[in-house]
């Protein structure tokens, strides 16, 4: 995740690739594996953690639009009231 602030998509679309290749690993181990009651819970606490981050990097992607789109609609108005008191 090289690109962080440039390109907020990729970085969500690489992120969410890792967290289900994660999430899929961590099903095989619990399906693979016997695990007494401590590691079970331990597993899904991290199962859980990892949907977790998953949602907060969806958050924050959608976040940082949101406030890209705010620039932009700001920049654009300011922008036309310049020029229509340029014109005036």
């Amino acid at each position: 995740m090289s690109k962080g602030a440039n390109n907020p998509k990729a970085d969500l679309v690489q992120t969410h690739t890792e967290v289900e290749n994660v999430k899929k690993e961590l099903n095989e181990l619990k399906e693979n594996t016997q695990l007494n009651p401590t590691s079970a819970q331990m597993l899904a606490s991290v199962m859980a953690t990892v949907e977790n981050m998953k949602k907060e990097m969806i958050t924050k992607t959608d976040l940082a639009q949101t406030t890209q789109l705010l620039d932009d609609v700001t920049t654009t108005h300011c922008f036309k009231y310049w020029l229509n008191a340029e014109i005036l």
